[in-house]
């Protein structure tokens, strides 16, 4: 019966009801796990999203759940993808999303 609620609900608001954390949260924490997986080697990242990987932070109701994927691994650059949602029908649905592109002489973009 909760989801009926939330479906009546307009995106703005669907982020800032309960527990749920706020758009503005939910940027920075996925902004936080980017710089967190930018600090790895490009090899270490190859390695570790030969598959996508899912995880969830945080408990109870406030959870997110990052969801990391390479998207191309060439001889110049590595492309990942970041996203974040908190469960909730609008974030599940269009999480937030990120990407960067670290470049074999160093290079890091955001």
């Amino acid at each position: 019966m909760e989801t009926c609620h939330y479906l009546l609900q307009s995106p703005a608001s669907i982020a800032t009801l309960g527990p749920e954390v706020t758009e503005t949260q939910l940027r920075e924490l996925l902004s936080q796990e980017t710089l967190a997986w930018v600090e790895r080697s490009p090899a270490d990242i190859v390695a570790e999203l030969a598959k996508p990987q899912t995880y969830r932070r945080g408990t109870g109701g406030g959870w997110h759940e990052i969801e990391v994927t390479l998207l191309e691994a060439t001889d110049d650059f590595i492309h990942v993808k970041t996203s974040i949602h908190d469960g909730s029908l609008v974030w599940a649905l269009k999480p937030i999303t990120s990407s960067f592109l670290i470049y074999r002489d160093g290079r890091i973009e955001i």
